[in-house]
């Protein structure tokens, strides 16, 4: 057990509600978003999320989940732990936060202690993330395990959280003991331009929040289910968490993103990996996924249709399901290896 203590006392409920308008959010009051038009593509997409999902799964979040913070070293993680059982660990994407996995978990939480926790972001956790390899991201994976008493996990990634989870299975294998990659990858060049962007964009300052119009605009373009066809309080979700992401954050993770090839380790995975991926993601093309798949030993696919790349928010009982599906499978197969 690690000797770190929570900065946090972890014995009471998370005290935490969707959010509202006000500084430094960017929130969609309606549909089409103002100044907006339909993007193109977005009768493509079918989410399934509701309204009642949404406000349901929050109000059992705000009743059952536990919050807690610990110094892993390099930054104060922030983290929160919601139910009981075989323990789940979600790792975010690059422009994304915690609790867009509170709909997923809410389907989980009865059978298995759900974990998620936030990527540093250099801003406001004491992290330089200048100094940031794939080993930091596993070492503070590591403390926060440590600090929970967790043994043996499945750990899920989603986007950029999928690198980590990735490393975490070749050099974490003893405690990491099946992956969960959403819309991963292992290798994902950047073009000239998204290059460039991340770059020059590790020197900039402020939030995507303070440039609303932008980020807005930019995120219809990315995901248009998400600014037209799901339930307004779910794209509040989502844009808020985007507009909390320092720019130089997500340049930085973009940077990693672009210098890291993690495919030659692929091989060495010997833990069972699911790979769900969506027929309507812009943001990783389908041959990433591809270069994934075929090297691991024991990877099963799964697509979730007409969803884009976030479907913790536009499908959550579809990911939850796939999620359930493999866990209970992989712990099947565990116990006939145990008794033969």
């Amino acid at each position: 057990m690690s000797a770190l203590q929570p900065l946090h006392s972890t014995d009471k409920p998370v005290d935490l509600t969707p959010p509202a308008s006000g500084a430094n959010t960017v929130i969609a009051s309606g549909f089409p978003l103002p100044g907006l038009t339909r993007g193109p593509g977005a009768a493509e997409f079918t989410p399934s999320v509701t309204a009642e999902e949404f406000n349901n799964a929050w109000a059992s979040f705000r009743q059952h989940a536990i919050a807690g913070r610990v110094w892993t070293g390099r930054y104060e993680l922030r983290y929160f732990t919601w139910g009981q059982g075989q323990p789940v660990v979600f790792i975010h994407g690059m422009a994304d936060a915690p609790e867009a996995f509170v709909m997923v978990v809410n389907h989980l939480w009865q059978r298995h202690r759900c974990v998620a926790y936030a990527l540093p972001n250099g801003q406001t956790d004491g992290a330089c993330l200048a100094r940031y390899r794939l080993t930091d991201y596993l070492a503070d994976l590591n403390v926060l395990l440590d600090h929970l008493r967790l043994d043996q996990v499945t750990v899920v990634g989603s986007s950029f959280g999928s690198l980590i989870t990735l490393y975490a299975l070749a050099y974490a294998s003893h405690r990491c003991v099946a992956g969960v990659l959403q819309n991963g990858f292992a290798h994902r060049p950047l073009g000239p331009a998204e290059r460039q962007l991340a770059r020059w964009g590790r020197r900039l300052p402020g939030w995507f929040a303070d440039w609303p119009n932008l980020y807005r605009w930019v995120m219809q373009r990315l995901e248009p289910s998400m600014c037209y066809q799901v339930p307004a309080p779910v794209a509040q979700l989502y844009l808020h968490h985007g507009s909390q992401t320092p720019l130089a954050t997500a340049a930085w993770r973009a940077w990693t993103i672009a210098h890291t090839d993690l495919r030659p380790l692929l091989p060495t995975i010997q833990q069972p990996v699911l790979l769900i991926t969506a027929d309507r993601d812009r943001l990783v093309p389908s041959a990433c996924w591809d270069e994934v798949q075929r090297p691991l030993p024991h990877c099963r696919r799964v697509t979730i249709t007409g969803c884009g790349h976030y479907p913790q928010y536009t499908h959550p009982t579809e990911m939850a399901l796939a999620i359930q599906e493999w866990v209970e499978r992989v712990d099947s197969q565990s116990h006939r290896q145990a008794s033969d």
